[in-house]
């Protein structure tokens, strides 16, 4: 077969067929080669690509050769649809010495909005074939990226609203399942020889606080960001693969596989204060609603890193709820870190997915009124009760082989970072200067006031504030690798927004303070490994107990700053908790402790 019937070079566009030179000044349309009716299938004797030459495909293309597959120069595919690009030998052996690589079309890397990464895919059909990749000079393999969720504003609230997960990446796939797969005995090249794609960004979902409204009948809602989406995978399918690399060998080779990324989770936040930049007061929009969640999206898994979850962020302190309505409790939980999953080789280092922030200001109890002229209640109503917690750090599964593996670290109450939310000038307003956007209760109402002898209402109690970082991410143990938990995440800035307990309202007998019935905070575990994560900080525990016990309040605060360094963390804080009743999974309300 001479070299012209050999050489296939062909470029789809849109608007037809586009023929294009190939190594020699001769043209290098092949005779042989036939393209199928809808420009997706092409089908030659053989297939030869030289170094030095460059070849262009859409995705979703197959190119089946009844012959050697010979690929010296450089393939780039360009995604336009959601399929994958596939090379064929049906009858002969494939080598393969240069690189294929998915482009990304546009500069922030993302591929075409809506599709998941485009896999590579090298097939070989013979009983006893061959695919030979032992001779890289500067090869390299990559997948495309998959594409970002887009982003979710909630206009119409209803019980459970969830922005899209992020798409998956592309595989880089190698088959050859009656035969064998050729390995080179050392990769040294900077680029790592087999990428697979990334995964997307999940949706942020965010409240449009000018415009929100609930349905009639709802009490509660829960908002969700977008998981990440999962990295794509290295497969190689041979009964016999040969020159597979060690763990010894991964300390002198550079890095096998790269990108591998799980896609990050989305945020969930609400502003629902009257302004950003200044301290929250009330205004006029009133909701309905008794319990309010906020959960930052999962990262997705990966192959080298997993995605880092989602920051859950609420910013109130201000009264939401009628006057003699519940006041509504708020949860913010940050999305867990994506694991590393297993990889048919072994990775020089990889990375769980740190665990979501989560930072609340809760929401303010209404001030209470005197029945003969405004139909009271006559005390204030409670704070809601705030809980916060991080989300847990990523994971290297267990059948994971490694040269370096980190856990995730665990989520903090440091979510300032937040794309959808600051409010950190907020809390130095009041009094919080060099504190983090933590977890802040805001404060009762203020007791109604009397004339005529009659006593005045009691203000309402603070509400009750938790925060719990989350768990560093775990490791294998005892592995040939060198495995290290993540880091517990931190406790920062758990307290009250305002440092004065509410006032009893005037009369002849005035009414109580009241102050709160617990602030608890709980850093993270560190994660296991053969080198166990520290445990996370708790910083700026701030409560004001003094000022209640002086002002004879109703209730005296509890207060509970566990250091997770000791070995007894976990019998503290179940006999700590035994206090209270189960709201929900996860979630505790603490009783209050009389004087």
């Amino acid at each position: 077969m001479n070299r012209l019937s050999q050489i296939v070079a062909l470029f789809i566009l849109p608007s037809g067929l586009l023929t294009l030179a190939c190594g020699d000044d001769t043209p290098t349309v092949s005779s042989d080669g036939a393209m199928n009716s809808d420009e997706r299938t092409m089908q030659v004797e053989s297939f030869l690509l030289p170094a030095g030459e460059v070849m262009e495909f859409p995705s979703e293309f197959e190119i089946v050769s009844e012959g050697d597959v010979e690929i010296a120069g450089d393939i780039m595919v360009t995604p336009d649809r959601e399929g994958p690009f596939r090379i064929i030998s049906k009858n002969g052996d494939i080598t393969i010495s240069g690189s294929m690589i998915v482009l990304d079309p546009e500069p922030s890397g993302k591929t075409t909005a809506g599709h998941s990464g485009t896999d590579i895919e090298i097939v070989n059909e013979r009983l006893s074939g061959v695919i030979d990749l032992t001779q890289p000079i500067k090869s390299t393999f990559i997948a495309g990226h998959g594409a970002d969720a887009p982003d979710f504003t909630v206009v119409f609230g209803r019980l459970l609203l969830s922005a899209n997960t992020g798409r998956p990446g592309g595989d880089v796939i190698f088959r050859c399942t009656r035969g064998t797969i050729r390995l080179p005995a050392h990769h040294e090249h900077v680029v790592p020889l087999f990428n697979p794609g990334n995964g997307g960004h999940g949706g942020d979902i965010v409240i449009d606080k000018r415009r929100f409204s609930m349905g009639t009948d709802d009490t509660t809602l829960e908002l969700v960001g977008g998981a990440g989406g999962a990295s794509g995978r290295l497969v190689l399918d041979a009964p016999m693969i040969e020159n597979m690399p060690s763990i010894e060998q991964l300390r002198s080779d550079t890095a096998w596989v790269g990108n591998s990324h799980g896609g990050p989770g989305g945020d969930a936040a609400w502003d629902n204060s009257d302004n950003i930049t200044g301290a929250p007061s009330d205004h006029s929009v009133k909701y309905d609603l008794t319990e309010i969640t906020l959960r930052g999206g999962d990262g997705g898994d990966g192959g080298v890193r997993g995605g880092n979850g989602g920051h859950a962020v609420y910013h109130s302190g201000r009264v939401m709820n009628e006057r003699g309505d519940p006041v509504a409790d708020v949860m913010v939980i940050g999305g867990n870190g994506g694991d590393i999953f297993d990889s048919p080789l072994p990775v020089t280092e990889c990375h769980g997915g740190d665990g979501g922030g989560f930072a609340v200001i809760g929401n303010a109890g209404w001030d209470g009124s005197d029945p003969d002229l405004d139909g009271g209640p006559l005390d204030g109503g409670e704070g809601g009760d705030v809980y916060g917690e991080g989300g847990s750090g990523g994971n290297v599964r267990e059948n994971v082989t490694f040269l370096r593996a980190l856990g995730g670290d665990g989520g903090n109450t440091t979510a300032r970072q937040s794309s959808v939310l600051r409010a950190v000038d907020v809390i130095d307003a009041q009094g919080f200067q060099d504190f983090r956007f933590g977890v802040i209760g805001a404060p009762g109402g203020a007791g109604g006031s009397r004339s005529g002898g009659c006593p005045g209402g009691d203000g309402g109690a603070f509400g009750i504030v938790e925060a719990a970082g989350g768990e560093g991410g775990s490791v294998p143990i005892g592995t040939t690798g060198e495995g290290t938990g993540g880091k517990g995440g931190d406790v920062w800035s758990t307290g009250y927004w305002r440092t004065e307990q509410a006032k009893g309202g005037d009369g002849d007998s005035p009414g109580l303070g009241a102050c709160t019935a617990g602030v608890l905070g709980l850093p993270g575990f560190g994660g296991t490994g053969d080198v166990i994560g520290p445990a996370g900080n708790e910083i700026g525990i701030r409560f004001n107990s003094n000022e209640c016990a002086e002002s004879g309040a109703a209730y005296s605060i509890q207060t509970q700053c566990i250091d997770n360094t000791s070995g007894i963390v976990t019998n503290t804080i179940r006999q700590w908790r035994e206090h209270g009743e189960l709201i929900s999974p996860g979630r505790f309300r603490l009783q209050p402790y009389p004087l």
